[in-house]
């Protein structure tokens, strides 16, 4: 925080869920600019037209991502000037668009993020998605839960989970909660080296020894959310899951994923 926003001078930004001011899209244009300068062209040294493109992100950026024609592909000179002009038409949500394109095309997710941060972003990058979550510890849980899932099985169930409660037109709080219990089902056959379902291998925790009871009971808490979101699926008038609830049980989940990885 300046001082000026500290000492009362100036309004500290509020958290926008669904706005963008320029401070916020000229620091995202910085490192967009950045990282097509260093990555996406390779600038001659004769200064007579041999700049070339490295890859094909170029041409992917400009036809996937900005629907322009191949055609009209500017010189890679030309490129960056381009782009600039099809950036200042974009939307604020056209932004998160294009830093999720970006990502996926090997740009740093930590740049973004610390520019989030720094503008009071609602918004921060969670393993290569854009989300409306700003909490550290959560974030921390999230990311530490996608590396250090014991299979390839858990981190799908768990990027499931995020998918499904981070779409806000149409999200699946429901079977998002499933989706981050599933992968926690997933990782306790993995330390059990058995394909039981979770309520089984609670069991077999409680019978090791090896847990602490109460966070086995925790587990087993979960579990029965679990079987009441089923249940409560197909009834009217029930609860209604929320997405502070799917995210809750989200990051309950994460937290026992990287549990299990620990006491592994």
């Amino acid at each position: 925080m300046r001082f000026s926003e500290r000492e009362g001078y100036k309004n500290i930004k509020e958290n926008a869920l669904e706005s963008m001011d320029s401070s916020l899209k000229n620091a995202l244009w910085t490192i967009v600019y950045t990282h097509i300068n260093q990555d996406y062209v390779s600038y001659g040294t004769t200064g007579y037209g041999d700049d070339t493109y490295r890859d094909s992100r170029a041409k992917n950026l400009w036809t996937k991502f900005f629907n322009q024609t191949i055609s009209k592909l500017p010189r890679p000179v030309d490129f960056l000037e381009e782009i600039e002009h099809l950036y200042e038409k974009l939307k604020w949500y056209d932004i998160y668009d294009l830093v999720e394109f970006l990502i996926k095309q090997n740009a740093e997710p930590r740049e973004f993020n610390d520019a989030l941060i720094e503008q009071n972003s609602a918004y921060r990058i969670i393993n290569s998605l854009v989300q409306p979550i700003s909490n550290p510890e959560v974030i921390n849980a999230m990311e530490s839960a996608n590396n250090n899932a014991l299979g390839q099985e858990v981190r799908i169930h768990l990027n499931n989970a995020q998918r499904l409660y981070s779409i806000k037109q149409k999200p699946d709080f429901n079977n998002s909660c499933l989706e981050s219990i599933k992968a926690v089902e997933a990782a306790c056959r993995i330390v059990l080296s058995n394909e039981k379902i979770l309520g089984e291998n609670i069991k077999e925790f409680k019978n090791t020894k090896k847990h602490n009871q109460h966070i086995i009971a925790i587990l087993e808490k979960l579990n029965a959310f679990r079987n009441d979101v089923v249940a409560h699926a197909t009834k009217q008038d029930s609860y209604s899951t929320t997405r502070e609830d799917a995210i809750l049980i989200h990051v309950l989940c994460c937290g026992f994923i990287n549990y299990f990885k620990s006491k592994r």
